[in-house]
């Protein structure tokens, strides 16, 4: 070992806090969030998608049927049979290269977060995660009841015990370059909507 390497932690060894050390409290600053849905809905329009609240899921099929996303889209894979009928099974596909020209996929969402706009996803269900970054476009489908506050209630009601593979999607993809040019779907889908059930 070169001295500098054993300097560097022989000072590391002196300063270690011995024991464990508490996580500080945490006090909950999204507690106070007084209306979560308007709250969640702000935020995800503010990042670029789009919320609708509907008050079943007939009414989202409605809502789909007269989008220009629907009518627009010529290769729809719906895991949600309920709001959109699609024509391409990603299911029977083996390779995820397979879902790389699909304009349009429909997926539940298990809650939002009003802070941050972002609805989880459990992938597991779903054969190719990556679906849900190459369409075009995505659709997520939640329940009204799920919307928590923040990020640390959304972390409580996730069980990752028995969970291999989720993401937490927030509006469609960003990314900008030193000169702030802002481009939209550049590494995702273009269009986000979260359609809010009840």
């Amino acid at each position: 070992m070169t001295d500098t390497r054993r300097l560097i932690l022989d000072r590391l060894r002196k300063h270690a806090i011995a024991g464990d050390t508490s996580y500080p409290a945490y006090s909950h600053p999204h507690a106070g969030i007084s209306d979560l849905r308007r709250s969640f809905q702000s935020v995800i329009e503010s990042v670029g998608g789009e919320c609708r609240y509907v008050a079943d899921l007939e009414a989202a099929r409605k809502v789909i049927s007269g989008s220009e996303i629907l009518t627009a889209a010529k290769t729809i894979c719906s895991h949600v049979k309920e709001v959109a009928e699609g024509n391409f099974d990603a299911e029977a596909k083996s390779d995820a290269h397979q879902c790389a020209d699909v304009d349009l996929t429909i997926v539940r969402g298990a809650l939002g977060v009003a802070e941050n706009g972002a609805v989880w996803v459990n992938a597991d269900p779903l054969r190719h995660r990556a679906l849900l970054f190459l369409s075009e476009n995505l659709i997520l489908v939640i329940e009204g009841r799920d919307i928590v506050p923040d990020m640390e209630s959304a972390y409580a009601r996730i069980d990752f015990t028995r969970l291999r593979s989720g993401y937490f999607i927030s509006g469609p993809s960003k990314t900008a370059d030193i000169e702030q040019c802002l481009v939209i779907g550049a590494h995702g889908a273009k269009s986000v909507l979260v359609l809010v059930v009840g």
